[in-house]
């Protein structure tokens, strides 16, 4: 199965001055997400910004998806952030995330 990134839009980086994908991932059924969890792996290693959407996932499996990415994006030289429950951003090198006021963004 080939991932298309049809859920895949630009966006531009203000500290690096230059656009970067984000892809948006929200499996809705058991069997999708390995898939998605490989679709993932794969936008951030070519430095594509991923949201995953656990909103559909139990909390066991959803706690090993998530350590799987947060391992992936911290060995890639990324970093990621919580938006809200169950919502995650992860980034790859090339992108900073900054909260306002400078508050580095919480992931837990």
């Amino acid at each position: 199965m080939t991932f298309d990134y049809t859920n895949s839009f630009y966006n531009y980086d203000q500290y690096n001055n230059k656009k970067f994908d984000i892809v948006v991932l929200k499996p809705l059924k058991e069997e999708e997400i390995e898939y998605y969890l490989m679709q993932s792996l794969d936008a951030l290693r070519i430095n594509k910004a991923v949201v995953f959407n656990f909103e559909h996932i139990d909390y066991p499996l959803a706690q090993r998806i998530l350590d799987s990415l947060a391992g992936a994006t911290y060995a890639l030289g990324g970093d990621k952030t919580c938006i809200r429950e169950k919502l995650y951003f992860f980034v790859p090198k090339t992108v900073k995330l900054q909260a306002p006021n400078n508050e580095t963004p919480s992931f837990f």
